[in-house]
């Protein structure tokens, strides 16, 4: 019978450290890797779209018009967890929280898209309902409208409080149907992770 003290079997036989470390090294190689297949998966799945005519069907993967959500679709190594982290950033100009909201769905307070925000010097409304004049036409929803040149800051408010009277306020609430594309491109790829783990630590 051979007999080792516990200090022995760890330097000799059974280096915890050493087994640690290939076991992250191991994790991070097949994670990383399976983060790309993932994150591949899920750009192919959103289809172009031009703006304003094409729109994806509630529990489809979103059209894309820009290219936004596929160009800030990530994958990061979290050492802490020993995980790999897949999925979009915070989109720039104000479009942080949609990417979320289209993965499980839900309300976004979005600016509205009938207001327009008048300036010195652009044209404006000045009266509503008040028949005649050159300048004076049916918007979309058919009331008579005056438009004028605005050049007074006086002008600009009552413009912009007439475009709330027709448009309703500047920023509106509204309820996005889930358009998952995270969650099914892991399920299709799951398949896939084991065989990254094969042979992947040795002694």
């Amino acid at each position: 019978m051979i007999v080792l003290s516990f200090k022995a079997a760890k330097e000799g036989f059974f280096d915890i450290d050493k087994v640690q470390r290939a076991l992250n090294a191991a994790a991070r190689k097949a994670l990383t890797r399976f983060g790309t297949i993932v994150r591949r998966a899920a750009r192919a799945s959103m289809k172009s779209g031009r703006k304003g005519k094409s729109v994806s069907k509630p529990g489809e993967p979103p059209r894309v018009q820009k290219g936004q959500l596929k160009r800030f679709l990530f994958f990061s190594w979290d050492s802490q967890s020993r995980s790999v982290v897949i999925g979009p950033s915070r989109l720039p100009s104000g479009g942080g929280i949609v990417p979320g909201i289209l993965e499980a769905g839900g309300q976004s307070v979005m600016r509205n898209p009938r207001r327009r925000l008048r300036k010195v010097l652009t044209g404006g409304e000045i009266a509503i309902d008040r028949p005649g004049g050159t300048t004076t036409k049916p918007n979309a929803g058919g009331r008579l409208v005056t438009y004028i040149l605005l050049r007074t800051a006086a002008q600009v408010a009552r413009a912009n409080k007439l475009q709330e009277v027709l448009y309703g306020p500047d920023k509106v609430t509204v309820h996005i149907a889930a358009r998952p594309y995270m969650g099914p491109a892991l399920r299709s790829k799951a398949s896939e992770l084991p065989p990254l783990w094969a042979g992947s630590v040795h002694a």
